[in-house]
């Protein structure tokens, strides 16, 4: 079980199609700011399409990722994604950290385990999309090596890409944020 930056542990779990509500109830808890940043939208939920691509992955070309914590309520308080773009080795990767749980190093251990995985599926490059004024996911995604540059969706969202570093395994530890 993970240890974060607060000394507080979390379970990386995989998705399944049965979490259907655990994934909505985790998006619609979200702050209105991070669910925008997220989605890019001012959704309150996940559209039932959307709700189905996070949560029916088969693990290699897709991956859903959940960060639980365990409590009177189990809770989730993460959840990273990756999904495959065509035969090119790119996949394509979104974090989003409940507002209380942000800057305990959710997203790097998510991103990692993501990495780890994407990677041993032949999957070499990372990319993401963020909004232009997401101070915060950019310098995340700078302090751990993406390149960001454009989107070609216009100025408002700023393209991410890391090249996958190898397939080194995820070890209990503590996270630096």
């Amino acid at each position: 079980m993970p240890l974060l930056t607060s000394g507080r542990r979390v379970t990386i779990r995989q998705v399944t199609p049965m979490d259907t509500e655990v994934v909505q109830r985790f998006v619609r808890e979200l702050g209105a700011r991070t669910r925008y940043y997220r989605y890019c939208s001012a959704i309150r939920e996940l559209p039932d399409s959307l709700l189905a691509r996070v949560v029916n992955v088969d693990g290699r070309c897709s991956a859903t990722l959940l960060a639980m914590v365990e409590g009177d309520r189990p809770a989730t308080v993460a959840m990273g994604e990756y999904h495959a773009q065509g035969n090119e080795g790119v996949c394509e990767i979104a974090l989003v950290v409940a507002d209380d749980w942000q800057r305990e190093g959710l997203g790097t251990l998510l991103l990692r385990e993501l990495a780890v995985r994407a990677s041993s599926f032949a999957l070499r490059v990372i990319e993401g999309f963020v909004l232009y004024d997401n101070a915060a996911m950019l310098g995340f995604a700078r302090r751990h090596g993406f390149r960001l540059g454009p989107s070609g969706f216009g100025p408002s969202i700023v393209r991410a890409s890391k090249a996958i570093e190898g397939r080194a395994r995820l070890r209990e530890e503590r996270i630096s944020a």
